[in-house]
């Protein structure tokens, strides 16, 4: 048997064997852990066991939610739409989409409206959102220069490929846009026209210098042509004269009307033929 303190003399011997009495160091201390373990007792919560049903761990989540406000239960898989809306709420989802705002100095270039829509019904915090929004951006801008770099690029490449025929050569490129859709021509003046598009109605344009003024007596009586007219009268030109050679007397006959008829076929305004 152990030896007790002296000042456990004054306690009835039923409560000399209480754990309390050989961690105290004298009467008052002893009465302070008395009594820190009474007010324990009174609000402690006993975990559920092993065996607990569903409702018995639904009363205990809510008598420690009762406790701790700011705890926030995690919904499981098949908890409804309001147990998760709930939750999210606590985390610090906004009552509705219009209590999302950017950072201060921050922009967004996109649907702005739509993007709090979306964080609205994924339940994100203003946390989250800012972070989606800023991630979106971010990508947003990234992916504008380099569309900008290959811009650049592809106009450089164009001007080494041109050399000092670089103005005569655009210049012409523009006659030819004179007859394409205005949104074009504007993209053309303003250089954000693809330099492999401006190549290609350059392309259109030398084509057109080098038609015939000649026209054929077929096309003077059947007037304007489609692409595709043109297109089956260029396939009957070129299997009608399959094997025609360069020496033969209508090689260049033949050669014209080929030329004009691609012209025609790639949409060549009408008055480059």
């Amino acid at each position: 048997m152990s030896i007790l303190p002296e000042w456990t003399s004054v306690l009835p011997e039923e409560l000399r064997d209480l754990p309390h009495v050989a961690d105290s160091k004298d009467l008052t201390d002893f009465k302070k852990r008395v009594a820190f373990d009474a007010a324990a007792r009174g609000t402690s919560l006993r975990i559920p066991s092993s065996e607990a049903g569903p409702e018995d761990w639904a009363e205990f989540t809510e008598k420690l939610t009762t406790k701790v406000p700011n705890l926030v239960p995690v919904p499981g898989d098949d908890a409804d739409d309001d147990t998760y809306k709930a939750a999210f709420n606590k985390l610090g989802r906004p009552v509705d989409a219009e209590g999302y705002q950017l950072a201060e100095g921050k922009e967004f270039s996109g649907d702005l409206a739509s993007l709090k829509g979306y964080a609205h019904n994924a339940g994100m915090t203003v946390r989250q959102f800012r972070a989606l929004a800023e991630q979106m951006e971010a990508g947003t801008q990234g992916g504008r220069q380099e569309q900008l770099e290959a811009l650049n690029n592809g106009y450089k490449t164009l001007k080494t490929e041109w050399g000092q025929a670089y103005d005569d050569r655009m210049a012409l490129a523009e006659k030819v846009l004179a007859g394409a859709p205005p949104y074009i021509l504007e993209a053309f003046k303003n250089g954000t026209l693809p330099a492999e598009q401006v190549r290609y109605f350059h392309s259109i344009a030398e084509l057109g210098k080098e038609m015939p003024s000649m026209v054929d007596q077929e096309t003077k009586s059947s007037g304007k042509m489609t692409p595709e007219e043109a297109n089956e009268r260029l396939r009957e030109l070129e299997r009608n004269n399959k094997n025609m050679k360069p020496s033969d007397p209508d090689w260049a006959s033949y050669l014209d009307k080929r030329v004009k008829l691609i012209g025609m076929a790639s949409g060549l305004p009408a008055e480059n033929y």
